[in-house]
């Protein structure tokens, strides 16, 4: 995970995820335009090469919510994404102890961004796990 940006109604945390841990036509199919129900899990200590930092000091509990994500941006190493959180559906502290976390990000593509949840299809489901770092 990587960045923080805290707005007056949204707050958004990026992602970044190695494109050894998925397709390129996997992340479009979920990542382009889309609603997640997500969940975000710290890796535990010693599980990853990379040094972790966590605000406060203090290791994050996983976290779930509903974020939208507009598009993604494709590197030779990573793909990059932006989850964006309604700030009344989460607390702003408990996303910035993932600002500078590796972990586990989780997600079931439920529709599209800013979309009402109850226009989803059944048709638009999808599910996919990745490791971030």
């Amino acid at each position: 995970f990587n960045g923080l940006t805290i707005g007056k109604t949204t707050a958004r945390i990026g992602v970044r995820i190695l494109r050894s841990d998925i397709t390129l036509s996997t992340a479009d199919r979920h990542f382009t335009n889309s609603r997640l129900d997500i969940l975000l899990e710290p890796a535990p200590p010693g599980e990853s090469d990379r040094k972790q930092m966590y605000f406060g000091g203090i290791i994050p509990k996983p976290m779930g919510s509903v974020v939208d994500v507009k598009g993604m941006t494709v590197t030779e190493e990573a793909i990059s994404i932006g989850l964006t959180f309604a700030r009344k559906e989460i607390s702003p502290d408990s996303l910035a102890r993932y600002a500078t976390a590796v972990g586990r990000f989780t997600f079931n593509r439920i529709g599209e961004a800013g979309a009402d949840a109850s226009d989803v299809g059944e048709d638009e489901h999808g599910t996919g796990a990745a490791e971030a770092a």
